[in-house]
């Protein structure tokens, strides 16, 4: 069987794009599964605990959570878990 130089290179042509096509397939699914931990609620480190808790740390100054600046407020006969 003789195939042509133009036959060669599609067929080529076509195994580079299925390729390329499974690469960009399961770096897709690698980031969805990144991007989905990281809004997830379940997660103590998703984007939305992570960023409260930088807006509270900027505002008390010193390293705390949202949790435990209310815990406190709503607490203030304890202490400072002293």
């Amino acid at each position: 069987m003789n195939l042509s130089t133009e036959t060669k290179l599609i067929a080529a042509g076509a195994a580079v794009v299925l390729i390329a096509g499974y690469y960009a397939q399961r770096k897709a699914v690698k980031a969805v599964a990144t991007a989905a931990e990281a809004i997830n609620p379940v997660n103590n480190n998703n984007i939305v605990y992570r960023g409260v808790n930088s807006v509270v740390e900027s505002i008390t100054g010193e390293k705390a959570t949202l949790g435990t600046v209310v815990y406190d407020w709503l607490h203030p006969d304890e202490g400072n878990g002293a």
